[in-house]
């Protein structure tokens, strides 16, 4: 396997964060006990299992969770001003606010 050569495990994981990121957003937004919380402390480099990982898995999967993450806040974002969870339409479309 080349260095720049992304392990199979980190494609998997990121496959899942494509396809539920959902089950993402607590890895940005706090909370505990879901099944992804041991990513955490890999994307945030606070072990020292993120210390010795590959430069390729580790640039892939903190690229990828900074994709989430914009997503994870523009929802927040959208929740906070309208009151409640957008639809998917409403992500994208550009709102006139007030301010």
């Amino acid at each position: 396997m080349k260095d720049k050569e992304i392990s199979e495990g980190i494609k998997l994981i990121i496959q899942r964060m494509d396809s539920h990121p959902e089950e993402f957003d607590r890895l940005f937004i706090g909370g505990t006990n879901t099944k992804w919380d041991w990513l955490h402390d890999i994307i945030y480099d606070t072990n020292e299992f993120s210390k010795i990982m590959r430069e390729a898995d580790r640039h892939a999967i903190r690229y990828k969770a900074s994709e989430l993450l914009v997503n994870c806040i523009h929802k927040k974002a959208m929740k906070t001003l309208l009151g409640a969870e957008p639809h998917v339409e409403l992500i994208n479309t550009q709102l006139e606010l007030p301010f």
